[in-house]
């Protein structure tokens, strides 16, 4: 992979254990049928479960393959989100 990754997604996670090992296939199978390299950035904002620990056994499982066009970043916050969430707005469009 080049150092500068096409996209990269940001996934946030809380007490996501259960579900992000399978979000995390779908990107990576989506990374390697395209050919995409990318970066998939989990944030854990202080997890509760074994979020982290997901996370970081599947980043290592990435990083031992050299055929991957993905790379996976790891980064843990301590319950930084705070009150509601809202529509994001860029600077074309509205996301909802």
């Amino acid at each position: 992979m080049t150092s500068s990754p096409a996209i990269s997604f940001v996934i946030p996670a809380y007490n996501e254990a259960a579900r992000q090992s399978g979000s995390l296939e779908l990107l990576l199978d989506l990374a390697c049928r395209r050919r995409l390299e990318c970066q998939l950035i989990v944030v854990d904002d202080g997890s509760e479960d074994r979020t982290v620990e997901v996370a970081r056994r599947f980043q290592q499982a990435v990083e031992q393959r050299t055929d991957l066009p993905v790379r996976l970043i790891v980064a843990r916050t301590c319950r930084q989100g705070r009150g509601q969430s809202g529509p994001w707005e860029g600077s074309q469009r509205k996301i909802n």
